[in-house]
């Protein structure tokens, strides 16, 4: 707002500096001891009259974020070199440190648009209880044990989906209810190793979690399983359906009313085709398409893709295939692609200009027209 830079400290530890909700402040650790993995907790304030910084705990080893009113800020403290957990605290100007839970694993996640958070606590033989309080009303409800992770939260935050992993590639996945906690499973058997090594998507859901779809029993030798989708409805999974025995990755659009999902891999290519199930009906949409470069929309309108790869110098034609199996080309020769939530398609190319190589950025749309340069000189995007 002040339309210049403000200088906030030196040396601040690289990774632990969070922007509040609101940006008018932020927590970060000052003068950390990698051995012990603490320091010193400092906030600084962005608005105006107030006070700059300040240090307002010790020993504290990650910054997690603020709520969305941006009043209280979570940290950990207590972190185990051995076991990597440590014990979640908050604090605010109304109120000093207060310890939220112990021996967590993974990070809590932060409510975007209320004053909650989904938190770990009690990590033992890879397990952790799951959480959600409520920092209005003090509630602290127990959601279920033997979490693996939260894989994704509701839209209004009111229940997660989290996973539990059984064996040391796979895991089931659950569906679970924020103010009333009844666990249910919504996924078996989802591979692990193939999210990992591969990238594949094995597991979406829709943002109301009215609709799921999973990848199960995906064999990584042949990079196939089968495609499963349920619907929940009034917080009740029902049954599964089985609508593919040949899936390579999968996609939920927002609102639950579109699946889409990659097949047909082809070992000597490295392509899949990719495939729409909307309605009760299955509709192909694009062929050849290059394993790991491919992105749909969120509203289940478009998919975007890469083709002809040229491996040696990472390059392809871009295409864009709307609802109906309309392909429209967008650029040729990109080395590299990305979707923004509001349609506009960002496209680095790389061209040789005598002895020199210069690399543009450019922009387009979805549904296709001349790519408009954006930057020269750019060496990739780094968000967007």
């Amino acid at each position: 707002d002040k339309k210049e830079s403000v200088s906030v400290e030196m040396d601040i530890t690289a990774g632990n500096f969070v922007l509040s909700q609101d940006s008018l402040s932020a927590t970060y650790i000052k003068n950390f001891n990698p051995t012990v993995h603490t320091g010193d907790l400092c906030f600084v304030n962005f608005a105006a009259g107030a006070e700059m910084t300040k240090r307002v705990d010790e020993k504290v080893a990650f910054v997690f974020g603020t709520t969305p009113k941006s009043k209280t800020y979570f940290y950990a403290k207590n972190y185990d070199n051995k076991t990597g957990t440590y014990d979640l605290y908050i604090q605010s100007d109304a109120e000093g440190p207060k310890m939220l839970a112990e021996k967590g694993l993974n990070s809590p996640i932060i409510s975007q648009k209320t004053e909650c958070a989904f938190v770990y606590s009690n990590y033992s033989k890879n397990f952790q209880t799951l959480s959600c309080v409520d920092l209005a009303t003090g509630a602290n409800t127990k959601l279920a044990d033997e979490v693996t992770e939260i894989v994704k939260v509701r839209i209004d935050d009111g229940a997660v989906i989290y996973s539990k992993a059984y064996e040391t590639d796979k895991a089931d996945y659950y569906f679970v209810n924020a103010k009333a906690p009844n666990p249910q499973t919504v996924a078996t058997a989802v591979n692990l190793k193939a999210i990992k090594d591969k990238g594949i998507v094995s597991f979406d859901a829709s943002d109301d979690f009215s609709k799921i779809a999973y990848i199960g029993g995906f064999d990584t030798d042949t990079n196939t399983g089968a495609l499963y989708t349920l619907s929940i409805i009034n917080d009740y999974a029902g049954s599964e359906m089985r609508i593919s025995d040949d899936a390579y990755s999968c996609d939920v659009s927002a609102d639950g009313a579109v699946v889409r999902f990659a097949t047909g891999y082809n070992f000597d290519s490295n392509t899949v085709s990719i495939v729409s199930y909307a309605n009760s009906n299955t509709l192909g949409l694009a062929n050849s398409v290059a394993v790991g470069a491919f992105t749909f929309d969120k509203i289940g309108e478009y998919a975007i893709y890469a083709k002809d790869v040229n491996t040696d110098n990472v390059e392809g034609k871009i295409e864009s295939v709307n609802a109906k199996g309309k392909i429209k080309t967008l650029d040729e020769g990109v080395n590299a692609y990305g979707l923004k939530k509001n349609g506009t398609v960002l496209l680095l190319k790389k061209t040789v200009n005598g002895a020199d190589e210069v690399t543009t950025l450019y922009k387009t749309k979805l549904k296709g027209g001349k790519p408009k340069v954006m930057a020269e000189g750019v060496a990739r995007v780094l968000s967007y």
